[in-house]
Parts: structure tokens; sequence; C-alpha cells
């Protein structure tokens, strides 16, 4: 078995394949599937649990072992789930980036929140959660040393640089090659090109419209709407022969006009008004996609429709209204808001005025484009988050007030004052008054 391995390629994924179409014996696979492609091969039981099942069982072990001053307890009493979620997959990561000999419970005597990590494993073994990716990774390196069968992957091949893995995936890949199986990068099959290619109509618009940089730019008709016909069902029908495309292209008559070749690749529709050719576009598209079928008829064999891709990069709010109209599905245009993200600042905002405060509602709330706090301050903020996923500590008081001394002592005052408005510290009461709100909202 050739086995193509990428970080992210687990699920479904779509490859280039040789001309022939298929490979005996090729498979592609990411480290979830390598890992259940060798529990196969040495016979060993793979967990029955799903993830939300195994974060629910370690959500009980953070439960017990919580007595009120934990370091996550007062996420706790928020957001049970995420805290569990959050400390899951930190603990997963953690496994990950270590050797298989590591154990969390040589964490105990380190103290602090390393410690709790050590405890907290502790308890998750008593209460059986169930094995997540390092630990299935860690049971393998075992197997693979101690088995005298061969692995079942007769070559591996990583499309990113093993030195690009984690620790543990990195030790499974040694244990591999040491086993007898091959390892080397993947590099795509080159595609074979036809000596030569005929260009459809769409094809030769666009390159009418937009020339090499080498080649002069002809002018082109006014008021015509290319729509790609090319994977249309049925499309069929020449374009308006009126329409001209450009010159410099393939099949140029030398007299800047581009004949089409008819081949149903490309429609133009014309309009009087911008209503009208959204109408006609609908109508085109309702022929492409035909009859819809029949309620309860979708997943019946052969009942499933064509599937067509729209993209308008302007005004598509005004086809998706036109698709309503004629009773087809619309492609979901929304119109970008004038303000662009300005209106996301007050509701980020009033998220925050609670304790504690999510890290990563204040990453969004910075993140934002228009915004009323200075930009080299939230940049500063972005990068102590990054470093250390909480708010209002020591080093996060020391970020600002390391920007407040690089202000100018004229403006300070008011630069502070709108600190105190737009980052405000959050409030400890369950309650905050009407009044301070309405102020933010002002």
């Amino acid at each position: 078995m050739v086995l193509i391995l990428g970080y992210e390629l687990d699920g479904t994924v779509q490859r280039d394949l040789p001309p022939a179409g298929a490979e005996a014996g090729v498979l592609t696979a990411g480290p979830q599937r390598l890992v259940e492609i060798l529990e196969q091969g040495y016979a060993l039981p793979a967990p029955n649990a799903t993830p939300l099942q195994r974060m629910l069982g370690y959500q009980q072990a953070l439960q017990q072992g919580d007595d009120g001053d934990r370091f996550y307890s007062r996420s706790w009493q928020r957001d049970p789930l995420g805290v569990a979620r959050a400390l899951l997959a930190a603990r997963d990561e953690l496994l990950l980036a270590a050797p298989s000999e590591f154990s969390l419970a040589a964490l105990a005597g380190c103290g602090g929140r390393l410690a709790e990590l050590a405890r907290i494993e502790e308890l998750a073994v008593a209460h059986g959660v169930a094995p997540g990716l390092p630990d299935r990774l860690r049971r393998l390196i075992a197997e693979l040393t101690e088995s005298p069968i061969r692995p079942p992957i007769a070559k591996l091949q990583l499309v990113e640089e093993r030195r690009f893995w984690p620790a543990l995936l990195q030790e499974l890949q040694f244990v591999l090659e040491f086993r007898g199986t091959g390892i080397g990068s993947y590099a795509p099959p080159a595609r074979r090109r036809s000596a030569k290619r005929v260009l459809p109509d769409l094809a030769r618009a666009q390159a009418a419209f937009d020339p090499p940089p080498a080649a002069p730019r002809r002018r082109c008709e006014p008021g015509l709407a290319a729509v790609d016909t090319s994977g249309a069902p049925g499309a069929g029908g020449a374009p308006d022969a009126g329409g001209a495309f450009g010159a410099g292209v393939d099949g140029d008559d030398g007299a800047g006009v581009l004949p089409p070749r008819a081949d149903g690749s490309l429609a133009l529709v014309r309009g009087d008004s911008m209503v009208e050719a959204a109408d006609a576009a609908a109508a085109l598209i309702g022929r492409w996609l035909g009859p819809r079928p029949a309620a309860g008829a979708a997943g019946k064999a052969g009942a499933a429709g064509p599937s067509i891709c729209v993209v308008a990069e302007e005004h598509g709010e005004l086809l998706d209204a036109a698709l309503l109209r004629a009773g087809i599905p619309p492609a979901g245009h929304v119109r970008p808001s004038r303000g662009g993200d300005a209106g996301g600042v007050l509701p980020l905002l009033l998220q925050l005025l609670w304790d504690p405060v999510d890290p990563r509602t204040m990453q969004r709330y910075l993140l934002l484009t228009r915004h009323p706090l200075p930009g080299p301050l939230r940049g500063e903020l972005l990068k102590e988050l990054d470093q250390m996923p909480g708010v209002w500590g020591p080093r996060w008081q020391a970020v600002i007030e390391r920007y407040l001394e690089t202000v100018d002592e004229r403006r300070r005052a008011q630069v502070q004052r709108r600190l105190e408005r737009w980052l405000p510290p959050p409030a400890r009461e369950p309650r905050i008054p009407a009044a301070d709100i309405a102020a933010h909202a002002r």
C-alpha cells in the first residue's frame, strides 16, 4: 500500500490522478486515517466513543476536580463545556508535541497549572475518558516497536516536510521507516497538455477583456453581461452574434471582432435595466436547472438535479431577488455594510463587560478593522493574547502602560479616557447598571 499523508487530509480528498483515472493500492489520508489503517493492520481495537462523548467525559473529570479555586474555576461557572473543550484540546496538543516516553504525571512536581493538568489527567483516567489521537499514536509506536509483523504501508509520501510535523507523529514516521516503510515527499503528477488547445468562447472572451500585459488592449462593446454556461446542462444556443468581444486572441478576424464559435460556453444577456438583466439571468438559470424535483423525491436515485455555481461580482442582491421571484433558491449574496464591521464594536464590547472575559471574544473585538482604539495598542494586545491567552492580568496591564508612555503628554489624558470607555475592565457584579450600557451605546 502507498499512502499519501498530509496533516490536513483527513476526510474527503480530491487529488490529481494520472490519465488512467485511478491507482490501485494508493490512498490519501491524514493523521486520523493513518492511525485507523495501522490499528486495523495490527488488530488493535479502536475507541468507539465520539469526540463529543470524549469531551463530556473530560468535563466530568474537570467537575470532580473543581473546588472553586482552580485556574479554570471562574470560566467553568460560565461555560463548562467550553472549558472542557479548550483544556482537552490543550492536553492533546501538549502530548502531540512530546515524545512517546513523556507522561503527564511528570508534571505533578512542576506546580501551578501544569500540576493541575497532571491532576486532571489522573481524574480523566479514573473516569475512563476515551483515548484521543495522541494516546492512540503512543500505543501504535509501542506496538510497532515490539511486534514482528511488518507495517501494512509499503511507502509513505509526505505532503509536508517531516520537520513540520508534531514530534509524536515524527516519531511514528521514524519507527515506520525503521520497520521497512519507505518514506519520501509527495510530488503531484504533472498535467499533460495537448499540442494544440482550442479555446472555448468563454476563455477567448476573458482573454479579450483582460489580455496579457504585452498585448494591446482593444475596445469592447459595453453593456454586456457574460454568463458562463460551460458547466450548465443543456446549455445550447449561440451567444449574441452582435457582441464584439475584442481582438488579439485566438480566432481574431483582424477587424477587432471575435466571431463566436457558438459552443455554448458563453451567453450574453442584455437588459434595459439591472433588474431586467437579473430577471433574464434568473430565467436562464432556471432553464438550465430544469424542473424542480417533487416533494419527497430528493432521496431517490436520479432525483437530484444539476448544480450550478453563480458568481456575481456586483449587485448580487438583485440577482438573488430575481431568483426568488423565479422560484429558485438564491445564492446568498449580502450587500456589504457601509460602515464595514463598525457595527460589531458594541455587541462585542457588551460581552466584555462581565467577568470572566473570554479571550476569543477579546480577540475578535481587537481584530475589527474600524475601531475606536488606536491600532498600535490593539496590535500589541493581540500579540500578548497570542503568547498568553488571558486578559487583565499583570502582563496585560503592562502593555497598556507601555503604550501610554509613548503617547504625547498633551494627548495622554484624552487617550486614557478613550481606553476607559472602549476597553473597560470587566465588572465583578452579576448585573451592570443600564446607564453604563447606555453610555457605551452612545
